[in-house]
């Protein structure tokens, strides 16, 4: 499954600054797009129609040049992960946490002693 959102840059030369995710990708639909991404020291202008592939965690900026631009960002679905694994064991443990535990924090102790 692939997500797309579209966006306008109506301020020129106003940047706008974002985070990638997983597969996402910026296609300019109009205008001209400035891209810088955080710690490359190049930067890219798109025309209309190309596409600029991100990795996924990257920083990045978004700038038009001149009057409003368009762009579609898009991702993908990502995959099971170690990251995504590692945050759903934590909800889990921290979920067993709050079960076995009683609201003063100490187990409620049944049975023989």
């Amino acid at each position: 499954m692939r997500e797309l959102r579209v966006f306008e840059l109506d301020e020129p030369e106003q940047p706008v600054s974002l985070r990638a995710g997983y597969g996402q990708s910026v296609k300019v639909i109009e205008g001209r797009v400035w891209v810088t991404v955080e710690g490359c020291v190049a930067d890219f202008w798109l025309q209309p129609g190309e596409v600029f592939a991100l990795a996924e965690g990257e920083r990045f900026w978004l700038s038009g040049e001149g009057g409003p631009a368009r762009f579609a960002l898009s991702a993908v679905s990502a995959p099971l992960s170690w990251r995504r694994l590692a945050a759903w064991l934590r909800v889990l443990a921290h979920r067993w946490g709050e079960w076995k535990t009683d609201a003063f924090g100490e187990c409620p102790r049944l049975g023989v002693r």
